[in-house]
């Protein structure tokens, strides 16, 4: 969805000032913005909606040589996620920065995410950033490093079933009742059963 007034928000670094009299040669809209650096520059609307500008170039810099942690964990993850936020063209933007997810405006700053998140455990390596609440933005209150399947129990398009009034994912539920398959209970809720028939009903062991 295009949006339509962009004066007075924010893109990447920018904030977007107001319009200028100057015009693409295709008749295009210019924006007085100032960059988090204190940089002020004229910015097309174009570049500014697709995400092509995202700030005076400073962003740039400081992604290849900030602290010299170009090659860790920390920096590519800070990386990837103002990528999906704030860049159309990355793959998975749709359902990141598509969809309203934001990173706030201190954490354009590598160092300030740094200092935040601290670094990222090293007795897991596989940990990755997660947000809290998953229709939330990337900001200090709603981000943790965990590990690949707490973030499976927190997707948005997880099932959720009520039990003795908690609130469950298949795999949660499988877990808790002693289960190893979650597919077992789903079969069994697919075929009509109540979720609590499909919990508390022993299954035959296999001859």
């Amino acid at each position: 969805m295009e949006v339509r007034n962009i004066q007075g928000t924010r893109i990447g670094r920018w904030l977007v000032l107001e319009e200028t009299d100057k015009r693409t040669m295709s008749g295009g809209k210019f924006y007085r913005c100032i960059c988090d650096c204190g940089t002020k520059r004229d910015v097309s609307r174009n570049s500014l909606v697709t995400g092509e500008s995202l700030s005076c170039g400073c962003l740039r810099t400081d992604r290849i040589t900030i602290h010299g942690m170009t090659n860790t964990k920390e920096f590519r993850t800070w990386q990837s996620m103002l990528n999906r936020c704030e860049k159309p063209r990355t793959p998975n933007y749709n359902n990141y920065g598509g969809r309203g997810i934001r990173v706030c405006g201190a954490w354009h700053d590598f160092s300030n995410f740094l200092k935040d998140m601290g670094r990222c455990p090293t007795h897991t390596a596989r940990m990755s950033i997660e947000r809290i609440d998953v229709n939330g933005d990337y900001e200090p209150s709603n981000c943790v490093w965990e590990t690949p399947k707490v973030q499976g129990n927190n997707r948005r398009t997880n099932r959720y079933f009520v039990v003795d009034g908690k609130t469950y994912t298949a795999s949660q539920l499988a877990g808790s009742m002693g289960f190893k398959d979650r597919h077992a209970i789903l079969n069994r809720i697919r075929k009509g059963w109540s979720v609590e028939d499909a919990v508390n009903t022993p299954f035959c062991k296999r001859k």
